[in-house]
C-alpha cells in the first residue's frame, strides 16, 4: 500500500506540475515522504506485528532506515533511470508501442510516463530489499 501511495502520487506530481524527467527527484521527495508514514503504521500494526515494542526507539530506527532507502537509494535511482540513463524506460516503452498500447491512452501512456515508472520500479526493488532486511533485524525487533 505505501508504494501504491508513492507512485501514485509521484505520477500525479510529475504529471500536475508537468516536472520534466531531469527534476523528477522533486515529485519523490514528496511521494516518498507521505509514504514513510503510510510504511510504518501498515508495518508496525500488520507486517511485524509489533505493538507491544516502544513505539519512540521504532520511530527513530524506522525514519534512520527509510530515510536511507527512500531518500537515499529510491530518490537517487529514480533520477538516475529517469534522466542519467532511461533506457530501461525506453526499452519498455518501445515494446508496449509494438503491441499498439500507447495507442489505446496516448496522453496517459507516454514515452515519458514508461521512463518514469521503469525508474520507479527499479528504484522501488533496491530500496525495498534494503528495507525489509533493516526493519526485520533491526526497527522491528521485539527485543534490543
Amino acid at each position: 500500500m505505501n508504494t501504491l501511495t508513492d507512485y501514485v502520487v509521484f505520477m500525479m506530481l510529475t504529471r500536475i506540475f508537468s516536472i520534466p524527467l531531469n527534476r523528477v527527484w522533486t515529485a519523490k521527495l514528496v511521494s516518498g515522504g507521505l509514504a514513510m508514514v503510510v510504511s510504518f503504521l501498515l508495518n508496525r500494526r500488520w507486517v511485524f506485528a509489533s505493538w507491544g515494542v516502544g513505539c519512540a526507539g521504532q520511530v527513530t530506527r524506522f525514519l534512520v532506515t527509510t530515510i536511507s532507502g527512500s531518500w537515499g537509494i529510491q530518490l537517487g535511482l529514480t533520477q538516475l533511470f529517469s534522466s542519467v540513463w532511461p533506457i530501461p524506460g525506453l526499452l519498455g516503452f518501445a515494446a508496449l508501442r509494438q503491441v499498439g498500447v500507447p495507442a489505446l491512452a496516448p496522453s496517459i501512456i507516454t514515452e515519458a510516463a514508461a521512463i518514469k515508472t521503469a525508474a520507479f520500479a527499479l528504484a522501488t526493488c533496491a530500496s525495498m530489499a534494503w528495507n525489509f532486511v533493516l526493519y526485520r533485524a533491526w526497527v522491528f525487533r521485539d527485543s534490543f
